[in-house]
């Protein structure tokens, strides 16, 4: 589905706006398929489960962006608690 929302950019958005399985694909340039593997995994951002689709928050995307640098990894090792950002998994 092609919605309004998919026009704005990742900066421009709020944090606790929903994301669907098919954004996160499209803003980490990532095959769906692969995302939808790494979801239950938990390798990816954390995904609830709304009905029968999978969403994330634009901060739990923001996040899991960051985790992927260096220089992201390299904060949370300094003192910054990663479990106190993360909520409960809803994925089923």
């Amino acid at each position: 589905m092609n919605s309004p929302t998919r026009d704005i950019p990742l900066h421009a958005r709020y944090d606790d706006e929903l994301v669907t399985l098919d954004d996160v694909a499209e803003i980490l340039q990532a095959p769906v398929n692969t995302v939808r593997l790494v979801a239950p995994r938990g390798t990816g951002p954390d995904f609830l489960k709304i009905g029968r689709r999978l969403y994330t928050t634009v901060g739990d995307l923001r996040t899991f962006i960051r985790m992927q640098r260096p220089e992201g990894a390299a904060a949370f090792a300094d003192g910054a608690s990663r479990a106190g950002l993360r909520r409960s998994r809803r994925t089923r």
